[in-house]
């Protein structure tokens, strides 16, 4: 993401917030596994931008990209990033704003479409558990520490599916009984993980992941509920994993 915009618009993370008094935060991520691809499949793999949008009034960045390998594409992510405002202090505090004038000449017209982007993590949890059979459920607690933040002493986007994935193992561990065959999920690839963020979560607050596993049309899914324990478990993010069968 950062290396498109340093490269095709000039601006690299620190320029955008020293230069323009901007961010960007993590709020929705899709993700589709095309085809497996494992460790020995290629000596390499490319990543790439293949669609950008500035949407919603120029308050949202959507980007496309696209993971390929030996063998063509094995995986297609979708990203949104709100644009924040910064006051200018070191931690970086923000409020939700709109892309200056210096940010948005730098895209193309046909890069800016003011309609409002598509989410699609809410939509496809009530579909999982109004349809699903739910099989297990349970609770693992985490503490945030600074390994887990990004700059700002806020959780670090990249760790979010991380704390869904040890949700759903410690889930499968502690299981006595196991008639739905979980534990042979570990070894199965994954199909789609679909990430939404909705509440900021700083250091050293307290975390709890409820992990929910349903049965979907002969599908397995798990539905995580990340909640900040600190801030009246306030719900910060839901994550969703489909494995392939």
């Amino acid at each position: 993401m950062w290396s498109w915009l340093y490269q095709r618009a000039g601006i690299s993370f620190p320029d955008l917030a020293r230069q323009h008094d901007q961010s960007l935060v993590a709020v929705e991520a899709d993700v589709e596994y095309v085809r497996a691809f494992g460790v020995f499949d290629s000596d390499e793999y490319s990543v790439s931008v293949v669609k950008v949008r500035a949407r919603q009034g120029n308050t949202v960045l959507e980007m496309y990209h696209e993971f390929a390998g030996e063998g063509g594409v094995f995986a297609r992510v979708r990203m949104l990033w709100r644009l924040l405002e910064l006051d200018g202090d070191q931690a970086l505090t923000g409020i939700p704003g709109r892309f200056r004038d210096s940010v948005l000449q730098r895209l193309t017209p046909g890069e800016i479409d003011p309609s409002r982007e598509r989410r699609y993590v809410d939509g496809f949890r009530g579909r999982i558990e109004q349809q699903g059979e739910k099989v297990a459920e349970g609770r693992h607690g985490f503490t945030l520490y600074r390994h887990q933040c990004e700059v700002a002493d806020q959780w670090c986007f990249l760790e979010v599916p991380a704390f869904a994935s040890q949700g759903r193992e410690g889930l499968i561990e502690a299981l006595e009984h196991d008639p739905f065959a979980l534990r042979a999920s570990l070894c199965k690839p994954l199909h789609k993980v679909l990430v939404k963020l909705s509440c900021p979560f700083y250091l050293f607050e307290q975390g709890e992941v409820l992990s929910t596993a349903y049965w979907l049309q002969g599908q397995l899914a798990f539905v995580h509920q990340i909640i900040n324990v600190t801030r009246m478990n306030t719900l910060a993010a839901v994550v969703i994993e489909t494995f392939q069968a």
